[in-house]
């Protein structure tokens, strides 16, 4: 069994965003659809599986870190992607 770790780093800039400040809506609705791209696509490249709900994603764990003090700067941390299948990396 392999584990894979993946850091992402998600930025924001222009109009609010340059004054440390997001639209609440706006934002939540940004993160939502990026985890669900995110949870989709790796559950696709675990398991050779196309999901239509991200909930579904299996043998993978995706995980947020807070956002850095004075930024609207997120690290995304995706630990532990267990690797089911053997795969040429």
């Amino acid at each position: 069994m392999k584990a894979l770790s993946v850091d992402v780093k998600i930025r924001y800039s222009g109009l609010r965003a340059d004054d440390h400040r997001l639209n609440m809506h706006d934002g939540s609705t940004s993160l939502l659809g990026f985890s669900q791209a995110l949870a989709i696509s790796t559950h696709a490249f675990l398991n050779q599986d196309l999901i239509v709900y991200s909930t579904a994603l299996r043998g993978a764990e995706l995980e947020i870190k807070g956002a850095r003090q004075g930024s609207l700067i997120f690290d995304l941390e995706q630990i532990p992607i267990i690797l089911v299948h053997s795969l040429q990396l």
